[in-house]
């Protein structure tokens, strides 16, 4: 059995067109396509919440949100 377990992707300014467009080949290269595509189970940590909550929160570290319209 294989795992894959990737870690902190996020929508940003930068790649949030390619999200919305489900553009997987410009979100990740064929290597990484095909290792999560031959593995038993995939998985990754989504960094931030998907929401659309508009209410500030006082924090130190960038407050990381998308729409939920993304996934």
């Amino acid at each position: 059995m294989s795992i894959v377990i990737g870690g902190d992707v996020f929508p940003s300014d930068k790649n949030r067109n390619e999200f919305l467009a489900g553009d997987i080949d410009s979100l990740f290269d064929q290597e990484i396509q095909s290792i999560v595509k031959n593995a038993d189970f995939s998985f990754c940590n989504l960094e931030g919440a998907l929401t659309k909550h508009n209410v500030h929160i006082d924090k130190v570290m960038p407050v990381m949100k998308e729409d939920p319209s993304v996934v």
